[in-house]
């Protein structure tokens, strides 16, 4: 072997050397943390849950009428209270609607999940020959004789009277805590009678559903004479 070759071999070697040598303190610097080491790993923090405080919605009792979205016996007084500035609203989007309008039912709720009352009053318009609930603006048209739709008079309208007859009935709780599932008042009438046989036409009735000890009782009640009806 000539003395060029032979210089030619060893400055190949030596470069393939240096190569490897380096490769490998970069692969020592670059070389990712011992996973048996957990101190080296950088922990993820986990998602703390946030609790809700109690509302009247979830079950925290303040006594407020319609706690919870539920309507009570014990809550009528204060619908007596405020029946006539809740209708004066409703009233104000019937005229809005059609001037004729005249009341012929109320029915009375509660907000759904919130305490409050929700007043559900339905007008007739005989220039539209349509119904218009004034809660949700919604218009029924109808075809039926204008004479025979019966205004609902206010002045027959009192809850303190319909809480003082509910609370004569055996069947009704003592503390008024039973929850009223419906509820609501117009006149019965020969085409549209209300409730069973023996409900006076021409008279405001109203309609009340309770649920007492499981069992939903329903009954028919004269606003004027106070008089409750069932069916047998």
């Amino acid at each position: 072997m000539s003395g060029l070759v032979k210089r030619s071999f060893r400055r190949d070697r030596f470069a393939h050397g240096l190569v490897v040598a380096l490769t490998v303190m970069v692969l020592a610097a670059c070389g990712g943390p011992d996973l048996g080491n957990p101190s080296e790993h950088t922990p993820i923090p986990s998602s703390t849950p946030t609790i809700a405080r109690p509302t009247a919605a979830v079950g925290r009792t303040t006594g407020a009428p319609c706690e919870s979205g539920t309507l009570r016996i014990k809550d009528l007084p204060e619908i007596q209270k405020r029946w006539q500035a809740g209708l004066s609203v409703a009233r104000g989007r019937a005229a809005a609607w059609k001037e004729d309008a005249v009341l012929i039912e109320l029915g009375i709720s509660c907000e759904l999940f919130e305490s409050g009352f929700r007043w559900q009053a339905t007008f007739f318009s005989r220039e539209a020959q349509a119904y218009y609930r004034s809660d949700t603006t919604e218009v029924i048209p109808v075809n039926t004789d204008p004479a025979a739709i019966i205004p609902l008079p206010d002045s027959e309208i009192n809850f303190d009277s319909l809480y003082a007859v509910l609370m004569q009935s055996d069947k009704i709780d003592a503390k008024g805590e039973d929850t009223i599932t419906a509820l609501d008042v117009r006149v019965s009438t020969e085409m549209q009678p209300i409730g069973p046989p023996g409900v006076p036409t021409g008279a405001a009735i109203y309609h009340v559903a309770v649920r007492s000890h499981g069992v939903v009782i329903e009954m028919y009640i004269d606003a004027v004479q106070g008089q409750i009806y069932q069916f047998q």
